[in-house]
């Protein structure tokens, strides 16, 4: 399901849960504090949102659309308490040009701390705007400016005197960086009062905090790399807002060469541990028949195209055989993607049985029968394989095919990509997800090596 786009200014349209308050006058609220705040956003529209009553838990926004493409966002709040709506739809609503650009890893508490900044700048802003036209009756404006004026004033927001924010983060940023945001709220609200300075100052940089998530994905990103691939990823005009952020955690920001020598520094250090657990994997047997993770598909991947480039200059230079013509990634004269061994033909046993398993499964599912079953005797009759070639519907058992679990990428490359997958998809209740996975890995690279030679032109025949 896609996300749709609001209609202008903005669609919210509120569930009709049990909010003790008439849904129009909720909506009436809502719309006033994403009037406030999203035309700082003036670059982009906003996607239209539904609003549901959280009862057992914190307010929360999902991204995955409802059935009519809006973004879900939940309120544990009710009745007239129009602040409080205000407080956490800001910051709920303040996630989609904050989250909608990656993810935080690590530094997700620093994304917490924008959202819960935006949290009071609605409630400052609709407590000027709501003066002028209020969209409820019986609910002065400020009521707003004492609600925000109480956040910024508590205790727990404010840096230990003497303190520079640089300073308090150095004591505190281990914790912040180790637990779920949900347990450091009250740190990230420290921040969050010194950005409130600063975009109270510059409101018209709400917008920066679009490009916050926008850096490459590393497991373990410091905060320093964190904010100057922020300050790299946005345009000129919010750079210097956002320099001044990294002046009050006193981090010097990184170049853009730098932080792309990090980059590379990180997928070194990547693939040496994938080395080492490849190499593990090898020398220990339970290890090797476990499922392969995700970096073990990578490695799988990258070893195929290294595979297919090498037979490809080993083809180029060996005299062309009656035919063995390629055309637009399909072999002719028997020959199958990296079905060549070193020493010879492939391995037409292999072929031949898993082509028999295949088709057996094919009657098997066709008769409703479950993986393993056996068909009843149906004599000697024969059907074609579309080729010519007959296959006895009494297929061998599948135990006496090579154990698919064990079968290497280049045992799979010897089979016909559709007998391939039908054994693959035949055998899932006794394949865990994991093999599943590297299997079908392995078949969207086959798929998408077929897509580029096809898109290849062919050079003509002499």
């Amino acid at each position: 399901m896609e996300v749709v786009s609001a209609k202008f200014p903005f669609d919210v349209n509120v569930n009709n849960d049990n909010w003790e308050a008439g849904t129009e006058d909720i909506q009436a609220v809502l719309l006033s504090v994403a009037g406030d705040f999203i035309h700082h956003f003036p670059e982009n529209q906003f996607p239209a949102v539904k609003v549901y009553q959280e009862k057992n838990g914190p307010p929360h926004i999902k991204f995955e659309p409802t059935e009519d493409g809006e973004l879900q966002i939940w309120l544990s709040t009710g009745g007239t308490a129009w602040s409080q709506y205000a407080y956490q739809f800001g910051h709920e609503l303040c996630h989609i040009p904050v989250n909608m650009g990656g993810t935080t890893g690590k530094n997700a508490w620093f994304s917490e701390a924008i959202c819960e900044t935006a949290s009071m700048y609605v409630l400052k802003s609709i407590s000027k705007s709501w003066e002028e036209f209020s969209p409820v009756d019986g609910y002065p404006a400020r009521r707003h400016e004492g609600y925000v004026r109480r956040l910024i004033d508590a205790k727990d927001r404010q840096l230990p005197a003497g303190k520079t924010l640089g300073q308090w983060y150095g004591e505190n940023k281990a914790e912040l960086r180790s637990k779920p945001v949900n347990d450091t709220r009250s740190l990230g609200n420290v921040v969050s009062n010194q950005l409130f300075k600063l975009l109270m100052q510059s409101p018209d940089q709400w917008s920066a905090v679009r490009y916050v998530n926008r850096g490459a994905k590393m497991e373990d990103k410091s905060f320093e790399m964190f904010i100057s691939e922020w300050h790299v990823n946005a345009p000129v005009q919010h750079k210097a807002f956002v320099k001044k952020v990294a002046d009050l955690f006193e981090i010097d920001l990184m170049t853009e060469k730098e932080l792309i020598d990090l980059l590379k520094q990180d997928l070194q250090d990547q693939a040496d541990q994938v080395k080492d657990q490849l190499s593990q994997v090898e020398t220990d047997p339970e290890k090797k028949e476990s499922s392969a993770s995700k970096e073990t598909q990578r490695i799988l991947a990258r070893a195929l195209e290294d595979a297919a480039q090498a037979q490809q200059q080993a083809k180029a230079q060996q005299p062309k055989q009656p035919g063995g013509e390629q055309k637009g990634g399909e072999q002719k004269g028997g020959e199958q993607p990296g079905g060549e061994q070193k020493g010879g033909k492939p391995d037409e046993g292999l072929q031949e049985a898993a082509e028999a398993q295949a088709e057996a499964m094919r009657k098997a599912r066709a008769a409703g029968l479950s993986p393993g079953e056996q068909p009843p005797n149906e004599g000697n009759s024969q059907e074609g394989d579309g080729e010519g070639s007959p296959i006895n519907a009494e297929a061998k058992p599948l135990g006496e095919l090579p154990d698919l679990k064990r079968m290497k990428a280049e045992d799979w490359a010897k089979l016909p990509p559709k007998v391939a997958q039908e054994l693959l998809e035949n055998s899932r209740e006794s394949m865990s997800p994991e093999f599943r996975e590297q299997i079908s890995h392995y078949f969207r690279i086959i798929a998408e090596r077929a897509r580029q030679n096809k898109a290849t032109p062919k050079a003509p025949r002499k």
